[in-house]
């Protein structure tokens, strides 16, 4: 078997200032992602009226004829 080694891990002052700051990126992102969310939420409320007020179209249109599926039309 092999020998197992014990890790101490040490915890500076440098290390929690870097945990803070990453505490607080990490607060700004769900900020964002909130304000995102929101807005998205909005632009579908919006989609969904606009789409339900909108008059039917046609569903396919006709695809353009070229000069020679005319000309062998003619033949």
């Amino acid at each position: 078997m092999s020998k197992k080694r014990k890790f101490e891990i040490h915890q500076d002052d440098e290390l929690a200032q870097i945990d803070e700051e990453l505490d607080l990126a990490l607060e700004q992102l769900e900020s964002a992602n909130v304000t995102v969310g929101g807005l998205l939420e909005e632009m579908e409320a919006a989609n969904k009226l606009d789409a339900s007020t909108r008059e039917p179209g046609p569903l396919e249109e006709e695809p353009e004829k070229d000069a020679k599926n005319e000309e062998s039309a003619v033949s």
